[in-house]
């Protein structure tokens, strides 16, 4: 164990997984576990959420996908980012639910599930906006066709991804769940023979957002909602979410220093009064981004203590001057997390870093260790 670590509290991650099954109604949830859970740890935020009742889970790659049936989590997962079709084989062999984005996966992923002598349901993904991967808007309907007939594959979903459903001022969300609905009318007969059509990510759910015509959504996709962060800052009604991870570290060094004293690569800090600086042992190498030089702060004892210098790969050094003269060796720091009455957020971190609370958990590195509690 290092002298940092991530603790993450499984009981916030079930509290805000209820409060997105009551915005959905008591439908059915994907939880999305991709990228590590967002740094939160795949495995026991995924078994956490198999215990509260989730139904589905949602990874990015056939890696994360076989990960988690080699921990033995049995539940439906959905393989929602892009895939070659020489990965067609472990998809089927790690019942994976793939997300059929183009047709050239549409023959390998036939024969693979041939060979091994079962039906693949897949989900077919329509991009109405996004620029990603997916069918086209105006292709899609003939793509669904296309899997349909294909031995040994059937079409179980079909679904889109918000590019800006965070964004209440925005028309597009509701323009691209027409295009999705035009899919649908475009099938026709066959639109009855897809269960389970699906759009809504945590900003949608969050807003409510839908349409009264068309197929009814048949599955909700929270994210970064789970993890106790709202998507974006043009939501409704707030949602009672708690932020479950804490990053804290101890302070490996506390040394007194003169004006005048230059602190860390390119002297970009050099202090103007009898200064005490505490040296961390973390850095950008463990997710504590560089951008937070001169431009961030932890908090010790519940006060916010300045970051100076340049953060360097494995350490950031903090202004605890101000801050009582007991301060020293092994004192608690909160990078992310409550102390005290003062709270430091991912979202605090990404406005100082000109990022999105997304990109601050999912890098906080594997070296910082996770620690599980409220199980």
């Amino acid at each position: 164990m290092r002298p940092t670590s991530l603790d993450i509290d499984l009981a916030a991650l079930r509290h805000n997984f209820r409060q997105a099954k009551a915005l959905a109604g008591g439908r059915e949830l994907l939880c999305v576990v991709k990228a590590n859970a967002y740094g939160h740890g795949l495995v026991p935020v995924s078994r956490a959420l198999a215990a509260e009742g989730g139904g589905w889970l949602g990874v990015a790659t056939v890696a994360e996908g076989i990960t988690l049936r080699e921990a033995g989590i049995g539940l439906p997962v959905l393989l929602m980012g892009g895939f070659l079709g020489d990965e067609a084989a472990d998809v089927v062999r790690h019942r994976l639910t793939p997300a059929l984005f183009t047709p050239e996966l549409i023959a390998p992923l036939s024969q693979a599930a041939l060979a091994a002598g079962i039906t693949l349901g897949v989900h077919v993904k329509v991009d109405t906006g996004m620029g990603r991967i997916g069918f086209s808007a105006g292709d899609a309907a003939k793509a669904i066709l296309d899997i349909m007939a294909a031995p040994g594959l059937k079409v179980d979903g079909v679904f889109t991804h918000f590019a800006e459903a965070d964004l209440a001022d925005s028309p597009a969300a509701l323009e691209q769940l027409d295009l999705l609905l035009a899919v649908y009318r475009a099938l026709g007969g066959a639109a009855s023979g897809v269960p389970t059509w699906h759009a809504a990510n945590s900003a949608a759910l969050m807003r409510r957002l839908g349409r009264t015509d068309g197929p009814a959504p048949g599955l909700f996709r929270p994210g970064i909602m789970l993890y106790g962060e709202a998507p974006g800052d043009g939501l409704g009604a707030p949602v009672p979410l708690r932020p479950v991870a804490t990053w804290r570290a101890r302070l490996i060094q506390v040394k007194s220093v003169p004006a005048g004293t230059a602190i860390s690569y390119g002297r970009t800090f050099v202090t103007t009064r009898p200064s005490r600086i505490a040296t961390l042992p973390v850095g950008y190498a463990d997710g504590f981004r560089r951008a937070l030089s001169n431009n961030g702060s932890v908090l010790i004892r519940g006060h916010h203590a300045p970051v100076v210098g340049r953060v360097c790969m494995d350490m950031t050094m903090v202004d605890v001057t101000d801050l009582p003269d007991d301060v020293g060796v092994g004192e608690a720091a909160v990078l992310i997390g409550r102390q005290g009455e003062r709270t430091i957020t991912a979202t605090d971190l990404a406005g100082a870093c000109g990022t999105i609370a997304y990109d601050i958990l999912c890098g906080i590195s594997e070296r910082v260790p996770r620690v599980y509690v409220g199980a």
